[in-house]
């Protein structure tokens, strides 16, 4: 029997930045250990991408510019975990940036679309029927001397209206929603208010293995 293959697509938070080893330390691969044979998992995260498309130039984060992509949907997948959207909430980067910080009704728009995009293209180009919507995990950066409170405040509200257009996306394209926002409210397992560090890394490894031991029928 072939092994179950797991594609992690997604940003740093699934390649694993600000773990001490991304190799060994991020969830793909502390997911690795827990699951143990007749498994491959496949981590195909990049540091900085944003579910939101290129848009002709306008932004140059998107997932779908990089290697990671390729690799993603290289080959048929069982299961594919989608978390992105940490970086499309940043109002330093993306078109975020270029709106003043802030997701309008146009974001909105625009990232239902090229998240439903992602989807379809999963389905199509990894012969996937089980695809695992997450919600952006939780933002613990403080105002200070990194951060101010414009900052602060727009991330927050940027990421509050992404988790009610995932729960949407979700349910509208038949995908799996994943709760990664409630269990991973723990401030001490994030290394610097956005990325995990090796115990928030395992914890949702954690999370995504105990689902998958409920899962039986993987075709």
């Amino acid at each position: 029997m072939s092994a179950i293959r797991i594609v992690c697509a997604g940003d740093s938070l699934t390649y694993g930045h600000e773990s001490s080893d991304p190799l060994t330390k991020s969830y793909p691969a502390r997911m690795i250990e827990l699951l143990g044979n007749g498994f491959e998992i496949v981590n195909a995260g990049h540091n900085g991408a944003t579910m939101l498309g290129s848009h002709e130039g306008a932004n140059d984060r998107s997932y779908r510019e990089t290697l990671a992509w390729k690799k993603s949907v290289s080959q048929p997948a069982d299961l594919v975990i989608l978390l992105l959207g940490a970086n499309d909430a940043n109002p330093t980067v993306g078109l975020a940036a270029k709106n003043g910080g802030l997701f309008d009704d146009h974001l909105a728009a625009l990232y239902c679309q090229d998240a439903k995009a992602f989807i379809d293209d999963y389905r199509l180009k990894c012969c996937c029927h089980q695809i695992w919507f997450c919600l952006s995990t939780p933002l613990y950066r403080q105002v200070g001397s990194l951060y101010d409170a414009h900052y602060i405040q727009c991330f927050q509200q940027n990421l509050s209206l992404l988790r009610v257009l995932q729960r949407q996306i979700a349910e509208q394209s038949g995908c799996d929603l994943i709760d990664t926002f409630t269990p991973m409210q723990h401030p001490e397992w994030y290394a610097d208010g956005l990325h995990l560090n090796d115990t928030g890394y395992l914890s949702l490894a954690r999370l995504f293995t105990n689902r998958i031991a409920q899962v039986t029928n993987w075709k």
